[in-house]
């Protein structure tokens, strides 16, 4: 900041609890996710055509016979098949078959034991990334109703489709795991600053890295990957601050950030109750940023009487701003 330079940083990925944010220093640009009006929506129908539709990304499709329960390998107890925890399903029950979970992560052993597909409870409401064989994230009572039908059949069977792009009504909203303020350290400054989209966005991907991040068995390399997070939401909001310098070089790290803030598209409370702890001003509007038509200033000798307030200590002190400041004399109201 002291250089002329706006730091962005992401609020983290540990929401919705709340005092989970962890970019708190005021003079930082603090940046949540959102989500934008295009989704993906995953679907899995029953062999009695029930339907269910959740929010995820899925590139695989699969139709083949149910199993749950009664798969596990000798030496695990029957449970570890219902859960399908990782070297406890029978390969020879389960490949070329949908396998029924009951753990969050048991896709993983289903697709190292040949299984066509799974079904397994959501870890939250986005599915982070394609999996290497077709899967469905389960929502709510789902699981039990799966269950249900495959007891009332001898023969239970489902397909999984590929996900489809909608339009999506009511974004932009603040995701499950976007970590959420007040903050813990200083509950005067609200965190997080800004939304930005964070949800399904097409991005760069390090090809050396397996698609779906089961190491050592995805063997798929790709240069772009659909990805969420509040890294990638702070990706945009870097960009969008580059953008607004472009147009005004002579600006302030303060006053990049005050255009940003104020200029945002509002966030609906109804769906989004954690309100300005969630989001902060609102989502991320760049084009509006340009023209403020004001903005709000701070200096370095403003962070530095924020900090004496406070109570810290001259070598705290000092070890943020890296010289000779101190609170003695200061107007620490």
């Amino acid at each position: 900041m002291k250089k002329g330079i706006l730091t962005t940083q992401a609020v983290g990925n540990s929401g919705p609890n709340v005092t989970s944010v962890r970019s708190v220093a005021p003079w930082i640009l603090s940046v949540a996710a959102s989500t934008i009006d295009r989704k993906f929506t995953n679907k899995i129908i029953l062999g009695d055509n029930t339907t269910f539709v959740n929010d995820a990304i899925e590139t695989f499709e699969a139709e083949a016979p149910l199993v749950y329960g009664n798969v596990s390998l000798p030496g695990c107890p029957e449970s570890a098949g219902r859960e399908c925890l990782l070297f406890c399903l029978d390969e020879k029950l389960v490949k070329g078959k949908i396998v029924v979970c009951d753990h969050p992560g048991g896709f993983v052993e289903a697709y190292r034991t040949g299984a066509t597909g799974s079904i397994s409870p959501s870890y939250s409401k986005f599915s982070e990334a394609p999996l290497p064989n077709a899967a469905y994230a389960l929502k709510n009572h789902e699981g039990d109703q799966v269950k249900a039908y495959m007891k009332s059949t001898k023969n239970p069977q489902a397909k999984i489709l590929k996900s489809e792009v909608v339009k999506s009504v009511g974004d932009p909203i603040t995701p499950n795991f976007s970590s959420r303020g007040p903050s813990a350290i200083i509950a005067d400054i609200i965190k997080p600053d800004i939304s930005a989209p964070g949800v399904g966005i097409l991005a760069e991907y390090p090809p050396i890295l397996p698609t779906s991040g089961l190491h050592g068995q995805d063997k798929r390399s790709v240069k772009y990957n659909l990805m969420i997070g509040t890294s990638v939401a702070c990706a945009h909001a870097a960009g969008a601050a580059a953008y607004v310098k472009s147009f005004h070089p002579d600006w302030s790290p303060s006053s990049v950030k005050s255009a940003l803030l104020t200029t945002v598209w509002p966030m609906n409370s109804t769906s989004n109750p954690d309100g300005e702890f969630g989001f902060g001003t609102g989502h991320i509007d760049p084009v509006k940023a340009i023209s403020p038509g004001l903005v709000y200033e701070a200096f370095e000798d403003d962070y530095v009487k924020f900090l004496c307030s406070i109570g810290y200590t001259t070598t705290e002190l000092r070890s943020i701003t890296g010289d000779d400041s101190s609170c003695q004399g200061r107007n620490q109201d």
